[in-house]
């Protein structure tokens, strides 16, 4: 089986596996467990160093204070605003897939398709919209809040 799987495939190789083969499964599967790669700080880096982007340019375009986005991907600091890491990740050039599994990682609540803010996200993403700001454009166009700025209920 491939590395880095995803969760339903995970899921699906559970069907059937037998309890003395668990070990072996962990082993073959290395690399696509959450707490492997150094959770949501190695991941987001990872993703991050993939697409080109130092943090700092990251943190500039998402609008968030360089000093409190080093300590949010290290571990140091943790916020409960699902906006203000979504503002980081969508201004790496984030995917939807690597989005989603930045938040399940970071332990918050993926976006949901069947939330209309959400939605309007998720839809601004595929299309192509990463910049906060322009994120927010098709927020307020929708109707709804834009993203809170960085700080707001951390």
């Amino acid at each position: 089986m491939k590395k880095d799987v995803s969760t339903r495939e995970l899921e699906n190789t559970l069907h059937g596996v037998h309890p003395d083969d668990i070990g072996s499964m962990i082993a073959e599967l290395r690399g696509s467990f959450a707490d492997e790669n150094g959770g949501f700080q190695g991941y987001v880096r990872s993703v991050i160093d993939a697409h080109g982007y130092k943090q700092v340019e990251v943190f500039r375009r998402a609008r968030v204070p360089e000093r409190y986005g080093y300590k949010l991907l290290s571990g140091e600091k943790h916020t409960s605003q699902r906006d203000t890491l979504i503002r980081i990740l969508a201004a790496a050039d984030m995917t939807k897939q690597e989005l989603q599994r930045a938040l399940r990682l970071y332990g918050l609540p993926e976006l949901y398709a069947r939330n209309k803010r959400d939605f309007a996200i998720l839809a601004a993403i595929e299309g192509g919209k990463h910049d906060p700001d322009d994120i927010d454009e098709v927020l307020k166009k929708e109707g709804f809040a834009p993203l809170a700025p960085c700080g707001a209920e951390d």
